[in-house]
């Protein structure tokens, strides 16, 4: 008997704590179910956006050059180039926005001209690049030059050679040869092919020449 009683005082008990307890109304729950619910997609979704970053670098890197050093590649998004052979671009690493000088080649100067073909060498990489995400495989030793550009090789998402492209279209020569001399035969090879269909910047004979600034008096004579 007394288990009984002490039984139903202690579901009395129960009943008046349950009646005193402060329960959040049907609507808040709801919010906070709603609010977990886009929490959880928004996981998902930068979830899903760095595996398919990883996924098309992979694929990048599948068709790059075998010479390639992965280990000196960043990612960036190219803002605007000024001419053929000088961009801006965000870092990805770093969210900095950085200058660049491609290696190996030179353009005609937009500045103080234009030169023959400067615009047409400035249109085209922009037509290439801007905007879009390319690899950059950075130069040797500190990788800058004295204007604090970032000196590099470009490569498309599609592992096409940014340099190449520009060259074989006859829009750049082959220039500034120092101690970076990685990519020189494929590029001198790439030169050659416009400078035998005498395109672009070919065109102009006494013009552009293999390391060697652009003559000015071809144009002018």
């Amino acid at each position: 008997m007394y288990k009984k009683l002490l039984l139903g005082i202690m579901v009395i008990f129960l009943i008046n704590g349950c009646a005193e307890l402060e329960f959040p109304e049907n609507n808040q729950i709801t919010d906070k179910v709603e609010q977990l619910g886009e929490n959880i997609e928004t996981i998902k979704k930068i979830k899903g956006e760095i595996e398919g970053r990883v996924t098309d670098l992979t694929n990048v890197l599948e068709y790059l050059p075998e010479s390639v050093n992965e280990e000196n590649l960043v990612e960036g998004t190219i803002t605007s180039c000024y001419d053929g052979d000088t961009c801006t671009a965000v870092i990805r690493s770093t969210g900095k926005e950085e200058k660049l000088r491609f290696l190996l080649v030179d353009s005609s100067e937009i500045k103080g001209g234009p030169m023959p073909f400067a615009e047409e060498a400035r249109d085209r990489l922009n037509e290439l690049v801007q905007g879009k995400e390319v690899l950059l495989e950075l130069g040797v030793g500190n990788s800058r030059d004295k204007y604090d550009r970032l000196l590099i090789y470009g490569f498309l998402s599609t592992g096409e050679s940014i340099q190449k492209i520009m060259l074989e279209e006859g829009l750049l020569t082959v220039r500034y040869i120092y101690e970076d001399t990685k990519y020189l035969k494929e590029y001198t090879a790439a030169m050659e092919k416009a400078k035998s269909k005498e395109i672009g910047i070919w065109s102009i004979p006494g013009y552009a020449g293999y390391d060697q600034p652009f003559n000015v008096n071809a144009v002018i004579n």
